[in-house]
């Protein structure tokens, strides 16, 4: 799912102020932590929405 599907879902859900997006590379988590400014253990796992209809 591309950044601008995820953050158009989530404005839909009223929380699009989480989705953020990056200049510089967030590909790792110490990248991440680099980016936003925290520790790595910050950083939490990834999350996987899926709808019912995507389960089969």
């Amino acid at each position: 799912m591309s950044y601008e599907r995820v953050k158009e879902y989530f404005e839909h859900v009223d929380m699009g102020s989480r989705v953020m997006g990056f200049e510089k590379s967030s590909a790792t988590v110490e990248e991440t932590a680099l980016a936003v400014g925290c520790e790595p253990k910050q950083i939490a796992k990834p999350c996987l929405f899926c709808k019912k209809t995507d389960l089969r």
